[in-house]
C-alpha cells in the first residue's frame, strides 16, 4: 500500500516513519531527542526534519567509525606488541612459561633430594661424635656443603662470557 504526504504540507507520523525507514517508536525517540519536530498540526516538515535526521545519521555513523578505527588501533598494537614479543623469544630474552616450570620441577627435585642426602651422609658419622656441638657442627658442614653445591647450579637465563646460556632448557 502506497503511503501519501498529508494534505497540508508536512508527513504525518506513520508518512515520516516510513519515509525514512524507522518505526514510529524510533521517530518518538527522535523528537523527544529534538532531532525531529513537528509544526503546529503535528505533522513533520520534510524540508526541516529530513537534513536534521542526515545529519544526526551521520553523526551516528562517524561515532562507530571513530569506535571501530579505536579497536583497530588496538588490534594493530596488539600485533605489534605481539611481534615484540616473538623477536625477544627469538632472541632468548623470553622464555616460555612451560620450559620454565619444567626448569622450576626439575631444581626444585633436585634441592629435594640433595638436601635428603645430607641425613644418609651425615648417620653414620653421628655415631662416632662425643657430643651434641660435635654433632652439630657435623651436621652444619654437611648442610652448608648441599647448599654450596646447589647455588652453583645454573640458572635458568644465565650466560656465560660468550652470551650463551648455560641452562639445559634455554
Amino acid at each position: 500500500m502506497k503511503h501519501k504526504p498529508s494534505t497540508t504540507y508536512g508527513y504525518s507520523t506513520a508518512d515520516m516513519a516510513l519515509c525514512l525507514n524507522t518505526s514510529v517508536n524510533n521517530l518518538g525517540q527522535l523528537v523527544r531527542q529534538q532531532v525531529l519536530t513537528r509544526d503546529e498540526n503535528g505533522l513533520f516538515d520534510p524540508r526541516v526534519n529530513f537534513p536534521a535526521y542526515l545529519k544526526h545519521y551521520a553523526e551516528g555513523l562517524k561515532s562507530k567509525w571513530a569506535a571501530d578505527g579505536a579497536g583497530r588501533t588496538r588490534l594493530t598494537d596488539a600485533k605489534a606488541r605481539l611481534a615484540e614479543l616473538k623477536v625477544q623469544q627469538e632472541e632468548r630474552h623470553l622464555v616460555p612459561l612451560n620450559r620454565i616450570t619444567i626448569a622450576y620441577a626439575a631444581m626444585v627435585e633436585h634441592c629435594r633430594t640433595r638436601l635428603l642426602a645430607v641425613a644418609r651422609k651425615v648417620a653414620p658419622r653421628l655415631a662416632t661424635v662425643r657430643n651434641v656441638a660435635e654433632a652439630e657442627g657435623l651436621v652444619q658442614r654437611e648442610i652448608e656443603k648441599a647448599l654450596l653445591e646447589l647455588s652453583r647450579l645454573p640458572v635458568l637465563g644465565d650466560s656465560g662470557a660468550d652470551g650463551t646460556t648455560s641452562h639445559p632448557l634455554v
